[in-house]
């Protein structure tokens, strides 16, 4: 038996072994073992406890996955916010005419509003030439209803474009993985098991990833108005949490469940 390291280019060892019972030259190759992640250290086969297990999906994303996922996240985000921007901008344009009818009439008296319209009126008051003073549109119960409204569509037009384009996005990547897998397997290189533990978290990081993803720039357009820093901010937050979360989740729950 001869242990071969060989150095690859981003500072790893590959190690394979060669067996032969005379000679090393009429010895036939044979993948006995081929690690798809870094969890797959783990196999032997089970008595790592779950924060060993937690901890490996954790790394996996970042070491096996890390540039496929940081293409996604970068698509998702980037996409969302573009996408975002002109719901942002046309929201700040109906506050903007609602404040020029209005603006003469303030009672002086802060109108009750929520917190989208606010920062929708804020952001609006900032970057508009020429447009009142925030506290003005603030004291006007007509200019309030206009941010509501103006602001809860913007939130609702934001959360449908984000869903169809990371939905897409993460679904086209998760079919190219799960093809990828079936090579492997077919090929013998990796077993059913590894398949289905791969192929399970690559099918659950979809939904994950997507919804986390809207939720994350809802709410940072709702927290910042501001076009493509809110949405981008919070859609990158979500789609990390939601891939992370469906990585460790799933592959947690395949190990509680597959033998």
């Amino acid at each position: 038996m001869i242990h071969v390291a060989v150095n690859r280019k981003d500072y790893y060892y590959h190690h394979y072994v060669i067996l032969a019972k005379e000679s090393v030259l009429a010895a036939h190759s044979k993948i006995v073992q081929y690690t798809v992640g870094v969890s797959h250290f783990l196999r032997v086969v089970d008595v790592s406890d779950k924060f060993e297990k937690a901890s490996a999906d954790t790394v996996d994303i970042i070491a096996s996955d890390g540039k496929s996922n940081f293409v996604k996240s970068t698509i998702d985000t980037c996409g969302s916010a573009v996408a975002a921007r002109q719901f942002v901008l046309a929201a700040s344009e109906q506050v903007f005419s609602a404040a020029s009818r209005i603006a003469t009439s303030n009672s002086g008296i802060i109108a009750e509003t929520s917190v989208v319209a606010k920062n929708l009126i804020t952001y609006t008051a900032e970057n508009i030439p020429a447009c009142c003073p925030a506290e003005e549109m603030l004291c006007s119960e007509t200019c309030c209803n206009v941010a509501e409204t103006a602001g809860k569509n913007a939130l609702k037009q934001t959360a449908i474009a984000t869903g169809i384009l990371t939905v897409g996005v993460e679904t086209a990547f998760a079919v190219c993985k799960v093809n990828k897998l079936r090579k492997l397997r077919n090929a013998g290189i990796i077993e059913d098991r590894e398949f289905k533990r791969e192929t399970s978290k690559a099918i659950v990081t979809v939904p994950a990833a997507s919804s986390l993803t809207v939720v994350g720039s809802v709410i940072g357009q709702a927290l910042c108005p501001v076009p493509v820093v809110g949405v981008f901010v919070g859609a990158l937050v979500g789609n990390v949490i939601g891939r992370w979360g469906a990585s460790v989740v799933t592959g947690r729950i395949f190990d509680w469940w597959w033998p």
